[in-house]
């Protein structure tokens, strides 16, 4: 049995986190009580020293196993044990094509598949990010990793991508490269508005085109198209992203309506405002049409709801696509904390 001494609860909480523990019993002198995971932020200054007992073998959780941390909480002992609940993803050895994967989601699904033990192709325009973002994840996590720098909105790069990613076993694609601007119909040109959709609109649905077949002859695989909330609450100043949205949305449910026919899976999500650079540049926008102040876009950060992280949309995207979700295809995930249902 190995032992790990850790310094202080805050490397015990981020090893309970990636162990995905949920139930804790703690044990003070003679008496046990049930604990939840924020009672260690209260125990954080209080316990001095404490011990972790086999949890990892070579780096990878081990289901069923137990937990256990040791320290004292005012002169008395305390035991916090954990048990064995990770849920295993099954997604181990698969491989993974995720767009606009440098930053911000796409580079969150690429680091928490990597974290599932996927091997990734990242596909973004800008080369110095994506390379960074590539060897971020290899040392991280250990798959293999392969960045291809491309512009999805021209053909002949979506081809490359797409015999790039057929030149090994592929099991999953996640298209989540494109921003559309923000805008009212008048104030949207025509090149503008085309510029932004060759990207995502067309860049999704030729993907699709050139990959689907490769799942439909080997009786499996997964596509999830990460798409945006405009889609379910539309709004006259964001037209081409509320107009693009809808229609791949409908792409996606059309073609997953049938897919499972031929053991393939299409479907969708919808994040709402997420904490990410393009986050910052959407609330600029509305602060610039609002008050013709761009720098005043933190008053437009909302409460209730807060934005998600990206952690809690990458959450939803891997189980997606994984064989936990083995039944879902042919619809739409809204992830907005119930902002599009208000």
């Amino acid at each position: 049995m190995r032992r790990h001494l850790l310094p202080d609860l805050a490397v015990c909480q981020q090893v309970v986190r990636t162990g995905c523990a949920i139930a804790f019993e703690a044990i003070v002198g003679r008496s046990t009580v049930e604990l939840g995971f924020e009672a260690l932020h209260i125990l954080d200054e209080r316990i001095d020293q404490f011990r972790l007992d086999r949890i990892f073998d070579d780096g990878v959780p081990l289901v069923g196993e137990l937990l256990m941390v040791r320290g004292q909480v005012d002169r008395h002992p305390l035991t916090l044990v954990t048990y064995g609940v990770r849920m295993d993803l099954e997604l181990r050895g698969k491989r993974a094509l995720v767009t606009g994967s440098s930053k911000g989601i796409g580079f969150g699904v690429a680091d928490t598949l990597a974290a599932e033990g996927v091997d990734l192709i990242l596909a973004s325009r800008t080369k110095v990010n994506l390379n960074a973002a590539a060897d971020q994840i290899r040392e991280t996590h250990g798959v293999d990793v392969t960045a291809v720098p491309c512009d999805l909105s021209k053909s002949e790069d979506q081809t490359r991508l797409a015999e790039i990613a057929l030149s090994g076993p592929l099991d999953i694609v996640i298209n989540n490269a494109g921003a559309i601007p923000g805008g009212s119909l008048s104030s949207i040109d025509e090149d503008t508005w085309r510029k932004a959709w060759d990207l995502k609109v067309f860049g999704y649905i030729n993907l699709t085109r050139l990959l689907l077949p490769h799942f439909e002859a080997a009786g499996s695989g997964v596509i999830l198209n990460v798409i945006g909330a405009a889609a379910d609450r539309p709004s006259p100043g964001y037209i081409a992203g509320a107009a693009g949205n809808s229609a791949l949305v409908g792409f996606s449910k059309a073609i997953g309506s049938t897919s499972l026919r031929n053991g393939v899976r299409v479907l969708c999500v919808n994040p709402g405002l997420t904490i990410t650079d393009r986050m910052t540049d959407i609330l600029r926008e509305q602060a610039g049409a609002k008050w013709d102040d761009p720098d005043r876009w933190e008053e437009l950060m909302p409460d209730d709801p807060a934005p998600a992280t990206v952690a809690q949309v990458a959450d939803v995207v891997v189980f997606l696509v994984s064989d936990r979700a083995g039944h879902v295809t042919g619809t739409s995930i809204t992830i907005d904390g119930g902002n599009s249902s208000r």
